[in-house]
């Protein structure tokens, strides 16, 4: 009985109170991202020779836990008992631990009494999110019983992410000259081509057409392909109008109307199709009248020609004289319809009209203006990547005044030790439009979690 007190007395709150040491622990976080764990003690007394002791280490968070193999300190009697069952079991003799009149475990020291322990885990996700506690359960076993001991809490850590900074170069000739390799329908303002009628709108470059139904002059996203081409002229725009550098010159829209029914109508629905198409954008971009060119190009023989001259349709030939030669278009409307009794017209109509039923050609001129700005926030986003953040965040504070620098300029003071500043510039940054702004912000956020669950533990 007095044995059972003395081993209570040792261990049964958790291994600490009757040490002569206080436990020692070490939870540290290795630049791969591993966890490495080291834990020492030394026992006050010898454990009795009947009794073992079971030590098993673990990482918990509260929901899940990582337990690794239990290190087991044996009294002499107990490990011989040990060593016997497992002869009797008929384990080979080369798996047998050497015979040792040691009482303990390879992390156990005999003579100092003392457990020293380590591992390197590679974590598991859950080990990166909140904090992590090393613990080590207890228990003790004596020759017929097990009795649980208490948990004892070596430590607690947090995993604090390396800040791995967003950073896009800044486009060195404003955003549209970027968006413009992308999408033909932006142009330089140096490419300006005006109207002609003349020439097939189909055939230039960087058409962009939105369509509508018969007889219909309101802007409607869901006839056709016109949501995907609205949606991006809208972007396009939007994005061109908040640059510093770039704008928008012009806005050139053309409406047509199929030469299908009386002339003068067909030039109404052309005239109201533009307005609706100019109409929409305004509604969604501030975009003064002054830079649009709308232009009512009224019925689209040319594009008309140009698709019977491209078609095997029948009377191909008969149909393109009629419309080279015959300068009044009602009667060469009325030839259309009469030729062959209506079959050729009736082709027309189910083949080719419908495409004449659109807004129009529709481009985009911006221009540039010459910008010291891309090359210097460039330069602050290579010192980054290179380490050097004391004089990234020297370059690019010489342009904080433009909104363009601010996320980078964001990263720069919050790698150099000022939080409070970089928040707020990744704050306006995000603001903007920046799409990395909100990804270092949310980095900078869970760091600053984990800090503190750190800073709660001391």
């Amino acid at each position: 009985m007095k044995q059972i007190a003395t081993i209570l007395y040792i261990i049964g709150i958790g291994l600490t109170a009757q040490a002569q040491e206080a436990p020692q622990a070490r939870m540290e976080w290795t630049a791969d991202g591993r966890l490495d764990l080291a834990w020492t003690q030394r026992l006050d007394e010898r454990l009795p020779r009947e009794y073992s002791l079971w030590l098993t280490p673990m990482l918990c968070n509260g929901e899940d836990t990582l337990r690794f193999a239990p290190e087991v300190i044996r009294g002499k009697l107990n490990r011989k008992r040990w060593e016997r069952a497992l002869r009797l079991s008929g384990t080979p003799e080369e798996e047998l631990p050497a015979l040792r009149t040691s009482e303990t475990a390879p992390a156990y020291d005999t003579d100092s009494r003392t457990i020293s322990w380590r591992r390197t885990v590679s974590p598991e996700p859950w080990m990166k999110r909140g904090a992590v506690d090393f613990c080590v359960e207890a228990e003790k076993e004596g020759c017929c019983d097990v009795s649980p001991l208490p948990t004892q809490k070596l430590g607690r850590t947090a995993y604090i992410p390396p800040f791995v900074p967003y950073l896009t170069r800044v486009p060195e000739g404003g955003v549209a000259s970027e968006l413009a390799k992308r999408y033909p329908v932006l142009h330089h303002v140096s490419e300006y081509e005006p109207y002609d009628p003349k020439k097939p709108i189909s055939k230039a470059r960087g058409a962009l057409y939105v369509h509508f139904p018969m007889d219909v002059h309101e802007v409607r996203r869901d006839f056709r392909n016109n949501r995907q081409r609205l949606d991006s002229l809208v972007q396009l725009t939007a994005a061109i109008a908040i640059d510093t550098v770039s704008h928008v010159s012009c806005i050139q829209i053309i409406g047509m109307a199929s030469p299908d029914g009386p002339r003068r109508r067909n030039e109404r629905l052309a005239g109201r199709r533009v307005q609706a198409l100019k109409d929409y954008l305004q509604q969604r971009v501030d975009i003064p009248d002054s830079i649009f060119e709308v232009i009512n190009g009224g019925e689209a023989w040319t594009e008309l020609r140009q698709q019977i001259a491209e078609s095997d349709a029948p009377y191909r030939q008969e149909m393109l004289d009629i419309i080279d030669h015959t300068e009044n278009p009602d009667r060469r409307e009325y030839l259309l319809k009469t030729l062959d009794r209506g079959w050729a017209y009736d082709y027309l109509r189910k083949n080719v009209l419908q495409d004449q039923r659109y807004s129009g050609y529709l481009r985009v001129y911006y221009d540039v203006k010459p910008d010291t700005v891309p090359p210097i926030v460039n330069r602050a986003i290579a010192l980054i990547r290179e380490g050097r953040n004391e004089e990234a965040l020297r370059t690019v504070r010489t342009v904080a005044f433009d909104p363009r620098s601010w996320n980078t300029l964001g990263c720069a003071l919050y790698l150099t030790g000022h939080a409070e500043e970089a928040a707020r510039y990744l704050q306006q940054a995000a603001g903007r439009g920046d799409h990395d702004a909100p990804k270092n912000t949310e980095q900078m956020d869970f760091i600053a979690a984990q800090r503190a669950l750190m800073e709660e533990q001391e």
